[in-house]
């Protein structure tokens, strides 16, 4: 989403993905213009705290997990000897 800056000014053009191929829309130089890349750089910055957030909740998620994946694979342990002492007698 850059501004291209020529030898007398700067314009502005957002990208976009369609399908396979990548658009590109014209805003131009004008109020519009500052007013899209200022919409594209707040929409950039939420993108970025909403990963922040997931990668945040993904760590705390995967540190409460990993004693609960332990504790589930010792019980699974347990009930498998169990299984097999209460076969053989």
């Amino acid at each position: 989403m850059p501004w291209e800056h020529g030898p007398k000014s700067s314009r502005y053009y957002r990208t976009k993905r369609v399908g396979t191929q990548v658009k590109r829309e014209y805003f131009g130089r004008g109020v519009i213009a500052h007013i899209a890349a200022a919409n594209d750089e707040r929409r950039k910055r939420e993108r970025l705290a909403e990963t922040q957030i997931r990668r945040a909740d993904q760590e705390t998620w995967n540190a409460v997990a990993e004693p609960l994946a332990t504790l589930i694979e010792w019980c699974q342990t347990l009930v498998l000897g169990h299984c097999l002492r209460t076969a053989t007698t």
